[in-house]
């Protein structure tokens, strides 16, 4: 078997071949890009004499020389993000892909394939097209989490249906449901999300006529058919179906009645009736979160609560609690379904949770947290979420999600300061910063630290650098605690820098943040980020200058928040 895998640049291809040859995977294992540079030198350079047509040519040579010398093994070969040319005629595709992807990612160590174009304008001017090609040509899909650490642990879980290995332990299988897209109906029965499921949900209103065909020869008992017009279109009666409230009253009887609309008063027609019930509505704020949650424990082995909203925000409450419901979903990609959990949270998830802990920010979905600490937190039987809130409803939320379970939280910008007005007991000297990245909740005291000059003491910086930090938020008063001589300058105003400097960057992306000048005087940029969108990594490449990510400031803090939660745990 030929597995390739497809994907956007940096989206970790590489990395999943590595991982898989240190797991032991019967297989050989091919990273195309390399295997050029082998053969044909630097890529870089190639693209500067030849030209991209160019490339694409020997890419697809070099593709059909190793295929060629295969001898009747298993393989895995990843492609490069733009190769365009013709596939074994059996290999099965799999895409890799992240969240991350649509943000885009700039590269310090790979050529740039439009230099009269910013990096990130590059990245939106190839996204679209590329995406839409892994959408139409890949078997199998697999979305991976932000950061590395979790990574080994979800290949593991999705190769061994494709590469299978002696004497390798599954984890427990939750029982959940999939929604069967229009897109996948040659190759739902091959997708791991399909195959892994309780039962799929086939939609009367995205239902094809080549899924209507797919699902004949399905035992009954697998289909979870979803009624969406009154006089169902379906040519037989299944097992497991449902019925839409907002049709109207029921003829019959159905094994569950779902609503989704704001009005729960809807099912006092079909209380009756002995189907389960389905409320997914859209949820505006933590007060609805909070009323739709209190109808799901009136009744939960008969309800299901699955809150929904444009933004996915309410994604943590369906992967702490949808497990637990009798009518669950998860997705493998990124669709209009944003507040279904990925396939691979299903099995991080402890079958007895002691709690749960989080991160806190305003917009935390890519955040490394829940990947860091989760092998840290399981240990416990205690799941790690991003959890995204509000400024206004801050004090509120964090209440209920006391209520709920949560134990422990990171805390990132904007709420480090507001943070600190909860806090009870003080673990360390962080009361002086008025500011804590870590929580633990216990009874009515909240035990509070900052663990963010751990991380900054880790940044090297030379004694004799003139030391410039461009923005600071949440950061801000640790920064000038460990940098009391540096200047801070507010990134939206921006300054001229007057010597050759060490710029630390601690502001997040924005179209009105000001880039230092002049640029010749940026001798180093130290980012207080690890997204590859930042822009002290754009500032990097710009300056033409030497970088330090903000991955090792963040392990460092994340370290140190592990020590405290464990004098706790």
């Amino acid at each position: 078997m030929i597995l390739l895998l497809m994907g956007h640049r940096g989206a970790g291809k590489s990395h999943v071949l590595k991982e898989l040859q240190a797991l032991g995977f019967p297989a050989a294992f091919f990273d195309l890009d390399q295997e050029i540079e082998k053969r044909k030198g630097s890529i870089a350079e190639i693209f500067e004499n030849l030209g991209e047509s160019q490339f694409r040519q020997i890419e697809q040579e070099i593709l059909n020389d190793v295929v060629g010398n295969l001898k009747n093994e298993n393989a895995v070969i990843a492609l490069g993000a733009g190769f365009e040319g013709v596939t074994p005629k059996d290999a099965v595709k799999i895409w890799i892909r992240r969240e991350s992807d649509v943000s885009g990612r700039i590269f310090l160590n790979r050529p740039s394939l439009e230099k009269d174009l910013s990096p990130l304008n590059e990245w939106e001017k190839r996204f679209h097209s590329r995406e839409e090609k892994f959408k139409a040509e890949h078997d199998d899909v697999l979305t991976l989490p932000e950061g590395r650490w979790l990574v080994r642990k979800v290949l593991l879980e999705f190769f061994k249906t494709w590469m299978p290995m002696a004497n390798l332990e599954s984890s427990p299988k939750r029982p959940y449901f999939a929604t069967v897209l229009p897109e996948d109906e040659s190759r739902f029965l091959k997708k791991t999300l399909y195959r892994d499921s309780k039962r799929l949900e086939i939609r009367e209103d995205l239902l094809s006529e080549g899924l209507r065909n797919g699902i004949q020869n399905l035992p009954s008992d697998r289909i979870y058919f979803s009624h969406r017009n009154q006089k169902s279109t379906a040519s037989k009666t299944f097992e497991f179906e449902d019925w839409d409230l907002e049709l109207g009253a029921p003829e019959r009887s159905f094994a569950t009645y779902s609503y989704h609309g704001k009005d729960v008063q809807k099912f006092e027609a079909v209380q009756s009736q002995s189907g389960l019930l389905k409320w997914a509505p859209f949820v505006e704020d933590f007060s609805r979160l909070q009323a739709g949650h209190r109808w799901w424990q009136m009744d939960p082995q008969k309800r299901s609560f699955l809150p929904r909203s444009t933004t996915g925000r309410w994604r943590w409450y369906r992967r702490l609690f949808g497990m637990q419901m009798p009518v669950n979903f998860l997705k493998d990609i990124q669709g209009s379904a944003k507040d279904q959990s990925y396939w691979y949270e299903s099995f991080l998830q402890p079958l007895d949770s002691n709690g749960f802990a989080a991160v806190l920010g305003d917009s935390v979905d890519l955040s490394w947290s829940p990947s860091f600490h989760e092998e840290f937190f399981s240990k416990h039987q205690m799941p790690f979420v991003s959890l995204s809130l509000k400024k206004e409803e801050f004090f509120d939320a964090l209440l209920f999600l006391k209520d709920l379970g949560l134990k422990c939280a990171a805390v990132t910008t904007p709420f480090k300061e507001m943070a600190a007005e909860v806090v009870t007991e003080w673990i360390d000297d962080s009361q002086k910063l008025n500011a804590v990245n870590t929580l633990y909740f216990r009874g009515r005291k909240v035990f509070g630290a900052n663990t963010d000059q751990v991380g900054l003491s880790k940044l090297a910086v030379t004694k004799d650098s003139s030391v410039v930090v461009w923005g600071g938020g949440g950061l801000k008063s640790a920064l000038q605690k460990v940098f009391p001589k540096a200047q801070f300058v507010a990134a939206r105003q921006g300054a001229v820098l007057k010597e050759p400097s060490t710029v630390i960057w601690a502001s997040r992306r924005s179209e009105d943040v000001k880039w230092p000048s002049p640029l010749e005087c940026v001798k180093k940029v130290i980012d207080m980020n690890y997204f590859e969108n930042s822009m002290g990594l754009e500032l990097a490449k710009l300056a033409g200058c030497d970088y330090q990510s903000g991955e090792l400031l963040f392990v460092a803090q994340a370290l140190g928040q592990q020590k405290i939660w464990s004098s706790f745990l």
